[in-house]
């Protein structure tokens, strides 16, 4: 239950508050650009300052809540369309990540376990086989799970701040310079999402097979 909460805490604070953070600071310069107001750290330090505890209780709930919206709207456009589509699926796909002979293993590991043929929807039931038959694996594939998701969610701010300075045309120099910095910043979290995507994918894979070479050991030993 302690590793629960432990885990529960990583994901809420880097999958959830830090993009509600990081989209909350981003609206406030967008304000700022839009007012003509400075944009700066010290501009920043000085609005904080002058947040009472309430106030501040408030604005991390906000924050909090935002990330949430920003990690669902990720998940669906991001993960259940933008990869998808051609050759961005096969980046992730775990059967394009492995040999033929390794999906072969896992294909027959998940029937054994379920009685059935995988199939796209059952992912979340691999997901299942290793939380609960191997723990040591599953450690390693919530840290996946959880820094695909930051990075996700990162991106996904970042480019919906890009759409937003073209939509405000504050003035092409100015968004030029914070469209460009948006692109940049963007980058990568884009790399790491896939990377952590893929060993997140590889992860799953593997703990399954592991499970599956688990019980044929205890039953040749029997």
């Amino acid at each position: 239950m302690k590793d629960l909460g432990i885990k529960l805490t990583a994901y809420d604070f880097l999958g959830y508050f830090i993009p509600g953070m990081l989209a909350t600071i981003l609206l406030w310069m967008d304000k700022n650009l839009l007012e003509g107001a400075p944009v700066s750290l010290a501009n920043l330090l000085s609005v904080m300052n002058g947040v009472n505890l309430i106030q501040a209780v408030f604005a991390v709930l906000m924050m909090y809540i935002l990330g949430l919206a920003v990690n669902g709207t990720g998940a669906f456009i991001i993960e259940k369309r933008l990869f998808r589509l051609g050759f961005l699926k096969k980046m992730v796909h775990p059967q394009q990540l492995l040999t033929a002979n390794t999906w072969q293993k896992f294909l027959d590991a998940f029937k054994q376990a379920y009685g059935k043929d995988y199939e796209p929807k059952d992912r979340q039931g691999t997901l299942g086989i290793v939380a609960e038959n191997r723990p040591q694996v599953y450690g390693r594939v919530f840290f996946f799970l959880v820094m695909y998701g930051f990075s996700r969610s990162m991106m996904l701010v970042l480019l919906l701040n890009a759409v937003l300075l073209c939509a405000l045309c504050i003035g092409w120099c100015v968004s030029l310079f914070y469209l460009l910095a948006d692109v940049v910043l963007m980058l990568p979290f884009a790399f790491n999402y896939v990377r952590f995507r893929q060993y997140y994918e590889r992860e799953v894979v593997f703990g399954v097979i592991l499970k599956k070479l688990s019980s044929e050991s205890t039953r040749g030993g029997s």
